[in-house]
């Protein structure tokens, strides 16, 4: 990540400046439909504003449960329904 909250030498959270990066890693690493990702990318920034989403260690026997959330699909359908 360019700008990620940091605590202990890694990342912590995912802020709106970190929105391009991350969309560039779903792009090459997320590429099962080949779709565009930056209206997404727009939507996480705009959503982010000045917060931040947590980044938690899969391994932290504190986390009580963690929930996936996607989307499966083309994101151009999204930018059509606008």
């Amino acid at each position: 990540m360019d700008q990620g909250e940091r605590r202990g030498g890694g990342v912590a959270g995912l802020q709106a400046d970190d929105a391009t990066v991350f969309g560039r890693g779903t792009a090459l690493l997320g590429c099962g439909g080949g779709g565009r990702v930056d209206h997404m990318v727009s939507a996480l920034r705009f959503a982010l504003g000045d917060r931040s989403v947590p980044v938690v260690d899969l391994d932290d026997p504190a986390l009580g449960s963690v929930v996936a959330v996607g989307l499966i699909g083309s994101t151009t359908v999204l930018v059509e329904k606008m």
